[in-house]
């Protein structure tokens, strides 16, 4: 199936024009869009794990850059207010403030056992919103042997 994807899109695509829209790389349903977030997990061979989420939350993040070309997150908007870029009910939870952070879709996650905090279950995140949290119960769910 991948295969057949691919020769299609090799077929329809010309160097010297990019393709204006999904449809016509063949694409049925329009993908969510996606503004750059990442993630990465990393264990070490002593059983140290890392596991962090990033993202911009819209296309070009703030529209601001560091000297280096790092583009800046535009996470401010993930508060609650009128006139955001996601539709999220406005919770005074989350309203802007002093000392605040926005709530978020991420998760990134470490599991250790209660027993030996150094007994490393599992390490694991995503990126892409808010699909990502049930991805996660559920990577969760089988890592753990729990059922959801």
């Amino acid at each position: 199936m991948v295969a057949e994807i691919i020769g299609y899109a090799v077929q329809k695509y010309d160097k010297k024009k990019p393709l204006s829209s999904a449809a016509e790389y063949g694409i049925k349903y329009a993908p969510e869009e996606d503004f750059g977030g990442a993630h990465v997990t990393m264990v070490g061979p002593s059983g140290d794990a890392l596991s962090i989420t990033s993202g911009l939350n819209g296309m070009f993040g703030s529209g601001f850059m560091t000297a280096s070309g790092l583009l800046l997150n535009n996470y401010m908007d993930a508060f609650a207010k009128p006139g955001k870029q996601f539709e999220l009910d406005v919770s005074p939870a989350n309203q802007i403030g002093p000392g605040k952070r926005p709530m978020t879709s991420m998760v990134p996650s470490v599991i250790t056992t209660s027993a030996a905090p150094s007994d490393l279950v599992g390490a694991f995140g995503s990126s892409g919103g808010l699909p990502g949290i049930s991805a996660l119960a559920q990577v969760r769910g089988i890592s753990t042997e729990v059922i959801l």
